[in-house]
């Protein structure tokens, strides 16, 4: 068979790949199967070869990747637990201020919160980019989705330890500390870019807030909240009477992701 064929079936099963999960909302990995048998029945493998190739291939990335995919999920969980993620966005606020927030945040998570499993960080890092949001001013909403999205899909191809990254380095016998180095200077410069591009399109009439953006109402009860009865015995001051404040000391910022940076320090 020749390499043009090859190469023509490889497009077609990537489009099908890509219409079954858009078009018709499949599953991604039933539709990868899919795209993976017809290339392999396409190009004359035979059936038995064909189902030997899937599953050795899959077996073999997730040799390499396994472990650490259930890891990421695990350390996200744990930093959830702890509002890690959410002291680091407030962190970043404050530094860089609302109009530099979609550039700090997308970098943040493109290198620094790799580690965190890609489902398990879009979960925790959208509702905060939607928050935020309002703070930016004119198509905040807009800016930080883009900014989260562009953060998570070049993280997880450029940057160690995300998942596809892993799977190429295993895949071309490409060391991690040299792909994680190469990674690192090529993902900071395209997010920044990207970013940029499109807060500039958006600008420019690329976005409208009244038909892009899904409006949430939110529906106050009438009355503030209930008092919470506590135990705690009112102290007279004056004639007036204070309650009781139970202050916690809080964990450094530094001490909650201590686990990335020493992955992250461990790989390279």
């Amino acid at each position: 068979m020749s390499d043009l064929w090859i190469v023509i079936n490889t497009v077609v099963a990537v489009l099908a790949v890509v219409v079954f999960i858009v078009r018709f909302h499949f599953n991604p990995v039933i539709s990868l199967v899919l795209g993976a048998a017809y290339l392999g029945l396409a190009t004359k493998l035979g059936v038995s070869t064909t189902v030997d190739t899937i599953t050795g291939g899959f077996g073999e990335i997730m040799a390499e990747v396994g472990l650490l995919i259930a890891f990421g999920v695990l350390m996200g969980s744990v930093l959830q637990e702890m509002s890690a993620i959410q002291r680091l966005v407030g962190t970043l606020l404050r530094a860089f201020g609302p109009k530099r927030l979609p550039y700090a945040l997308s970098l943040t998570i493109a290198t620094l919160l790799q580690s965190i499993f890609l489902d398990v960080l879009l979960v925790i890092s959208a509702p905060l980019a939607r928050n935020l949001a309002p703070k930016i001013g004119k198509y905040g909403t807009a800016r930080m989705a883009t900014a989260l999205a562009i953060a998570l899909e070049c993280g997880i191809v450029f940057m160690v330890p995300g998942v596809a990254t892993l799977a190429l380095a295993g895949l071309l016998g490409v060391p991690l500390g040299k792909m994680m180095i190469y990674g690192l200077i090529l993902i900071v410069p395209v997010v920044v870019l990207s970013v940029a591009i499109m807060s500039f399109v958006f600008r420019h009439g690329w976005w409208n807030e009244e038909k892009d953006e899904q409006q949430i109402t939110v529906v106050t009860e009438p009355g503030g909240p209930e008092p919470v009865e506590t135990d705690d015995e009112p102290l007279d001051a004056g004639g007036g009477v204070a309650q009781k404040v139970r202050t916690e000391k809080q964990t450094s910022l530094l001490v909650l992701l201590s686990p990335l940076l020493l992955a992250l320090v461990l790989i390279a």
